[in-house]
């Protein structure tokens, strides 16, 4: 039997977001190709081994500084009145630490923050057999009775969810394909849709890439999904986080690259001597540094050219009257537009500039609150995208080991940074409990008889002369 129209529905939509998935890699990466505006600028750069460095990569920053904010911090199991389900969360914290899901949902959040998808994959674990870790995720058993559960990140190329035409946010059914024999030449794929009440298995001719319905063969009775619950959740965002970053990174590149190129330029500065006129020229060579075909490569040594434009080379030319050197460009050329492009990527991606600065001027205090103010509102709203996706997930890990009727909350940490939510006035708010708690043990013990209203009244003394910085050094220890 061929594969259905809702597989190969899904085929093809995995296969339309590969190439924007590979491109958010490679902006993450640093791995993007540099963009020369002339052939002739590619060979001067590549004879200079210049055209392959590294990039100085900004555009992983947005989405470093997103991560960073989103770290859950636990889940929370309550019954339907709202208290306490201490059964189901030992349960629960029995799966966190068997699938170490601190880890597993900060590699969710990276992929959806990356790649713009992230998909979560929860089924009951089978202990008489083992998950290959190669097709994790796929199962092929229902275990009865299961006693622990599976919890696996799966990677966006390989799974997608199709939703509903009608009601966008209804979801369907999901589809994974992999390759389960890479053999070159005859790679031999699986592939699995999963609905609420099946899961359905199929399986490629060898050699054939899965394009089109006739390559795939259906294997066996279809396996019985006995929760009603898709077991693959889709987290996502309208586009990777440092999409917007993708242009000013290339720009950015270029800049680096021919920024470098001009270095040893100016350490060693291209000079030049004008001959005599009335002498013979008896140099010999040609006088540019033209395209020359291999035989004439200007690195050749028995191809003598007088004119390089290389650093520290001596231009001999005719009329050698004067000499002189040439100028390389000025660093400001190439970093006054650097920092333009990196003011551009933080406005356009909501980071904060100090996070892309590289003199290192960080804000503080209030300051610091009103410039991460972008980026916190940006951490409150993927919160809110998140929480419901995960907390059903964490439900389905509930109702497989039989807790029905159980709701999970998600414990994230703070949206902000430790610095940024405590401003001045948490500060003073501190100080005043403080000072408050001291006032009032000092009124108990006076209630207690153990030292009399003349003494407390002199501690107090004490104390507001240290509050309001009256105290000198002798009452200051005394207190």
């Amino acid at each position: 039997m061929p594969a259905t129209t809702d597989l190969t529905t899904g085929l093809k939509q995995l296969h339309d977001a590969r190439s924007d998935y590979d491109e958010a890699e490679d902006f993450y990466e640093g791995r993007v190709d540099e963009i020369f505006t002339t052939a002739k600028v590619r060979r001067l750069l590549a004879k200079a081994r210049l055209d392959k460095l590294r990039d100085l990569n900004f555009a992983k920053t947005p989405v470093d500084k997103v991560v960073s904010r989103l770290k859950i911090t636990g889940l929370t199991a309550l019954t339907p009145a709202g208290e306490p389900d201490e059964e189901a969360q030992a349960d629960l914290d029995a799966t966190w630490k068997r699938n170490n899901l601190g880890v597993t949902l900060h590699d969710l959040i990276q992929n959806v923050s990356t790649y713009r998808d992230g998909y979560l994959f929860v089924w009951p674990s089978d202990p008489a057999d083992p998950a290959d870790e190669e097709e994790a995720g796929t199962p092929d058993t229902v275990p009865e009775d299961a006693t622990a559960v599976d919890v696996l990140v799966n990677d966006p190329r390989t799974v997608t969810v199709v939703y509903s035409e009608e009601n966008p946010g209804h979801a369907l059914y999901a589809v994974k394909k992999w390759c389960s024999d890479p053999t070159q030449g005859k790679e031999v794929h699986q592939a699995r849709v999963y609905y609420r009440d099946r899961i359905e298995r199929y399986t490629s001719a060898p050699g054939t890439k899965g394009a089109n319905a006739e390559d795939w063969t259906k294997q066996g009775d279809d396996l019985h999904n006995p929760y009603g619950t898709l077991p693959v959740f889709h987290l996502n965002i309208p586009r990777p986080e440092h999409y917007w970053a993708y242009t000013p990174q290339l720009i950015i590149n270029k800049l680096v690259v021919m920024h470098v190129a001009t270095v040893d330029h100016l350490s060693f500065k291209q000079r030049y001597g004008l001959q005599n006129p009335k002498l013979d020229d008896v140099s010999g060579g040609a006088d540019f540094d033209e395209d020359h075909p291999d035989d004439t490569d200007p690195e050749n040594e028995d191809n003598e050219v007088r004119l390089r434009s290389d650093p520290g080379d001596f231009w001999h030319l005719n009329g050698y009257s004067a000499v002189g050197e040439f100028s390389a460009s000025e660093p400001k050329n190439f970093l006054d537009p650097l920092n333009f492009y990196i003011r551009c990527m933080a406005q356009l991606t909501d980071t904060p500039l100090h996070y892309f600065d590289p003199t290192g001027n960080l804000p503080s205090g209030e300051s610091l609150k009103v410039a991460d103010a972008p980026l916190t509102d940006k951490i409150d709203n993927r919160k809110e995208r998140y929480t419901s996706r995960i907390e059903a997930a964490a439900e389905f890990i509930l109702r497989i080991l039989g807790h029905d009727d159980v709701r999970v909350v998600v414990d994230w940490g703070p949206s902000g940074t430790e610095t940024e939510t405590r401003s001045s006035v948490d500060v003073e708010l501190d100080r005043a409990t403080k000072v408050i708690a001291m006032l009032n043990e000092l009124a108990a013990a006076v209630v207690a008889e153990i030292m009399t209203a003349a003494d407390a009244r002199e501690m107090i003394q004490r104390l507001m002369d240290l509050v309001t910085g009256d105290q000198d050094e002798k009452k200051g220890i005394a207190a």
